[in-house]
């Protein structure tokens, strides 16, 4: 008996030991897991030559900062980021939100562990103290990092109007095949392919852009999403001609067999870059420009010749007793698609003038726009004056008598439809009385179309949706107002207590549009 217990004692004991012993191998284990993990290490930069190496000044730095021994103590996963390829910077650009990297701080940076370092000088003093101690660190003061307040990538402006007009001209004025080619600097396979065009006589006329020198690398970036060009091909040198390209020392050369085979008319190639200056431009309606659009198309809705057409029609609404609602939003809708049509129309005829003219009478419109813009101001300063002295009649900037009388003829002829008809004569209305209001509606129309030229944007489909989205809202809500109330009178008694605000609110408009033209 004694004997079992002694049995069943040290089986026990050795079942304790056997778990101890387990749970002792395990924490090792996990602990060597834990050791062997190894440092995220991002280094983002930007390189666009195809025989340079963005990476090799950082490994460089890298094997010269950190020695076999102390390469020994840590594990680190270098991940190596282009960010003149689209994935990279965008990739590149949710890191700095994340990580609040500020927008002057300039590449090449490097990432540990959220914190970031730029400049080689600066990675070269402070990586092996951020590395050796597993990126401990969370944060370094800006002030100790390589930063620009000018010049970074996020400052870029794509849409450079004297680059592609230049380019344009050149192409349709070319008697021969036109390749263009794209080079930089210091770049050796850029120069193997400009002696190679040198040494070869070839029946074209070749174009040459320095990336660098003519600051043309945003404009590269369109032409290469234009025609297609893979990402990890994007790199010069590059031709281009017809709706062909070449990528690289190595594939030019070749560019007489395959002009022999491909499309190589220079009706085609100019196709391609006007389409490749279209993508770019569709970025000049920055955030800026829009905000503005918005602040015009908001007081443009205010507009007491407008505001008096709408409160009219519904008058006669609430008189016959038919939908406010419904009837109101069908005009509106009418109106939103008529200037839309108008804006498109005058901005397209406008923007047919060639880009070399533009240049040539660029300064001689601006100093014209200017001063219209400061008289249009002028005129509603004097409104404003005329308003608070509440003289009423001798107000000029607004429309004609005659045409007030054919908008009010209008408006009374077609909502008194009947039954089925009265909703698409409302929407009928609403078109044919943006054309009768325009003259006066349209003067911060005109200057916002104005200065969207000025700007040189082409894709303008979303700029005049934001100014005509605009322009509709105090209109939205004065229909409810209305149909809530069923009476016009809060609406009328609000526009003519704050017409004389109204005025000097459209006065402001004008003059920091004179000053736009006058400056920019």
């Amino acid at each position: 008996m004694l004997e079992q217990k002694k049995r069943r004692s040290g089986a026990k004991s050795r079942i304790v030991k056997s778990m101890i012993m387990f749970l002792l191998c395990m924490i090792c284990m996990v602990q060597t897991v834990i050791a062997a993990e190894p440092i995220e290490v991002s280094y983002y930069y930007e390189e666009v030559c195809a025989s340079c190496d963005g990476t090799k000044d950082f490994y460089e730095l890298y094997n010269r900062v950190f020695s076999s021994e102390d390469k020994q103590t840590f594990e680190a996963k270098i991940s190596t980021y282009n960010v003149f390829m689209d994935s990279c910077r965008t990739q590149y650009e949710d890191v700095k939100k994340d990580i609040q990297i500020p927008s002057g701080v300039s590449l090449p940076v490097l990432i540990v562990d959220g914190t970031w370092i730029s400049g080689h000088d600066n990675m070269e003093a402070q990586m092996r103290d951020l590395l050796m101690n597993q990126g401990i660190a969370t944060e370094l003061k800006p002030e100790s990092s390589e930063i620009q307040q000018s010049g970074t990538e996020d400052e870029s402006r794509f849409g450079n109007q004297v680059f592609w007009s230049g380019l344009f001209a050149s192409i349709e004025d070319a008697k021969r095949p036109v390749v263009v080619l794209f080079s930089t600097n210091n770049c050796e396979d850029c120069h193997f392919v400009k002696t190679w065009f040198s040494e070869h006589e070839m029946s074209v006329q070749l174009i040459e852009y320095n990336i660098i020198e003519d600051e043309c690398l945003n404009e590269l970036k369109t032409v290469f999403t234009q025609y297609g060009v893979p990402e990890e091909k994007q790199k010069v040198p590059a031709v281009f001609f017809g709706n062909q390209y070449l990528i690289g020392k190595d594939e030019i050369p070749s560019i007489e067999q395959v002009m022999e085979k491909g499309n190589t008319k220079n009706t085609e190639l100019l196709n391609m870059m006007k389409e490749a200056d279209v993508r770019g431009s569709e970025n000049k309606a920055d955030n800026m420009s829009l905000w503005t659009l918005a602040a015009a198309g908001l007081l443009a809705g205010f507009n007491p010749c407008s505001i008096s057409m709408l409160l009219m029609l519904m008058s006669l609404l609430l008189s016959e007793k038919a939908s406010v609602w419904k009837n109101g939003l069908l005009y509106l809708a009418g109106k939103y698609a008529a200037y839309i049509s108008i804006g498109l129309v005058i901005f397209m005829t406008a923007s047919q003038i060639s880009g070399q003219t533009m240049e040539r009478v660029g300064s001689v419109m601006n100093l014209a726009m200017g001063i219209l813009f400061i008289i249009a101001s002028a005129l509603y300063i004097v409104d404003a004056i005329r308003v608070f002295r509440q003289d009423y009649g001798k107000i000029r900037m607004q429309l004609p008598v005659g045409l007030r009388r054919m908008n009010h003829k209008l408006i009374k002829k077609f909502s008194s439809a009947k039954g089925m008809m009265q909703p698409l004569m409302i929407l009928m209305l609403g078109v044919v009385i943006s054309f009768g209001e325009f003259f006066c509606t349209g003067q911060i129309y005109m200057a916002s179309i104005t200065y969207l030229l000025k700007d040189q944007v082409k894709a303008v489909i979303f700029p005049f949706l934001v100014y005509t989205t605009a322009m509709s809202v105090p209109a939205v809500i004065m229909i409810m107002l209305i149909q809530r109330t069923r009476n016009t009178e809060a609406v009328s008694d609000f526009m003519f207590r704050h017409l004389g605000a109204i005025k000097i609110f459209n006065a402001v408009l004008f003059a920091l549009f004179a000053v736009y033209f006058f400056v920019f």
